[in-house]
């Protein structure tokens, strides 16, 4: 109408799907999926991006077949993070607004087949109590709103899987707010989970519902994996640990360096184990013989994730790193390196039964010029296993030859030291690439 007022009515499209932001190659998109498979093989040089509009929910991957080589030329980037090789990423949360990268190189040959993917969401927000979870795990093709299991809690109204509680367990199902989380011991109730405490720290009860339950550890405790009550002690208390340990019983140690002036003596049956990544290291200091066992009868002496150093006894001794005197022992994943003697600069067994599964020796040095068993020497009616560690149907990357004595022949070499183990992939469990846990050598004299 003359003079009136045009109006014009706007319509939006909420997108809410994957969109292809740039394409090369066989790079592809249908609704929430997104892929990029070959024939045989992806293409060389590609580059493509898509972009999560208006979803939030989790990345399930149907194919993954990407050159490895540590990611260095072909690759998916998620989040920042670079994935490759044959094994796909798993409860990978993509977020509306997320950009996923794809890129690959002129290595035609050794490219894959590819990857395809989709984003698995609730159509509809959860309410409290409840949280967007898989139909059915093992398939993971759906999801739908499922009361929130034991142990977690949703708070809000939202397409969110429901939240763990970390160290802490729920009454029943179905929980709405963080605080029906019940803190186990060691743990305190932090803004979204249950917390461990800091280190040298520990709650004496559950239910802590804050950081200032916990309290200074006491003298003579430890820390477990778990978050106990037990605390953190430094490594040189283990000898004030040590005489208070039963017959039988087991010693947790965490990191650090263990030394004294004077040889260390286990003469009852015990089992040390490091219970940390990172080292838990007896040393010699260069001076004498680091480690002394001598228990005498059936039981015996386990030492796991242990590493023996430095050990250097008087001119003409035998044994740098450890004795073994009528002891039955087990090593499992030590390294004893760094350590000499006049014969078995590393370990020297007499009159014992020894087993090393999965041990390293690394520089260590025998002087005597009759026998060469810079890593151990079989002494007088002693008998060594060496197995590699690894598990049944895993391969044994392995290290440097473990250098031990057979008298009277006086040397012999035998696979020993294992840096790491990997499932078996193409090999037959008699070859030596894919060595079964159970194939032992043993030396007896």
């Amino acid at each position: 109408m003359k003079g009136g007022r045009s109006t014009t009515t706007l319509t939006q499209r909420r997108l809410s799907e994957m969109e292809m932001l740039t394409s090369s190659g066989n790079c592809a998109q249908t609704g929430d999926c997104f892929s990029n498979i070959g024939s045989p093989k992806y293409g060389d040089n590609e580059r493509c991006s898509w972009i999560a509009n208006n979803l939030n929910g989790e990345l399930v991957f149907s194919m993954f077949d990407i050159m490895a080589y540590d990611c260095l030329n072909d690759y998916l980037t998620i989040s920042g993070t670079q994935y490759c090789g044959s094994t796909a990423p798993e409860s990978l949360q993509i977020a509306s607004g997320d950009v996923i990268d794809w890129q690959s190189t002129g290595y035609a040959s050794f490219h894959g087949t590819g990857f395809s993917a989709c984003i698995r969401y609730c159509t509809s927000d959860c309410g409290p109590g409840s949280g967007c979870a898989f139909d059915d795990p093992s398939t993971k093709e759906t999801m739908s709103c499922q009361t929130c299991p034991a142990n977690s809690y949703s708070d809000a109204t939202d397409t969110k899987a429901c939240t763990h509680c970390g160290g802490g367990t729920t009454i029943g199902t179905g929980s709405t707010i963080v605080s029906e989380c019940n803190c186990n011991v060691g743990y305190y109730l932090g803004p979204q989970s249950c917390l461990i405490c800091p280190r040298g720290y520990a709650t004496v009860e559950s239910g802590s519902t804050s950081i200032s339950a916990c309290d200074i550890c006491p003298g003579s405790t430890y820390e477990q994996f778990d978050g106990s009550i037990w605390c953190p002690f430094a490594l040189p208390k283990f000898s004030v640990l040590y005489p208070s340990t039963p017959r039988g019983g087991t010693l947790l140690v965490t990191g650090g360096v263990f030394s004294q002036s004077e040889v260390f003596v286990i003469d009852k049956p015990l089992t040390v184990i490091c219970q940390e990544s990172e080292d838990c290291i007896f040393d010699g200091l260069y001076t004498h013989l680091v480690l002394r066992l001598n228990v005498v009868g059936s039981e015996g002496v386990t030492l796991e994730g242990i590493t023996i150093k430095g050990g250097n006894p008087d001119y003409g001794d035998n044994g740098g790193g450890i004795y073994v005197f009528e002891t039955t022992t087990i090593f499992r994943r030590c390294t004893i390196r760094d350590n000499s003697a006049n014969l078995g600069g590393g370990i020297f067994a007499h009159q014992s039964e020894v087993f090393l599964l999965g041990v390293v020796f690394q520089n260590n040095t025998a002087f005597s010029e009759n026998s060469r068993s810079s890593d151990f020497y079989v002494g007088t009616s002693s008998i060594v296993h060496v197995q590699s560690g690894c598990s049944e149907g895993e391969s044994a990357t392995w290290a440097d030859d473990l250098d031990i004595n057979i008298p009277p022949v006086g040397i012999a070499k035998s696979a020993a030291a294992v840096n790491h183990c990997t499932p078996c992939v193409g090999e037959s469990k008699g070859e030596r690439k894919c060595i079964s846990a159970m194939l032992s050598v043993n030396f007896m004299f």
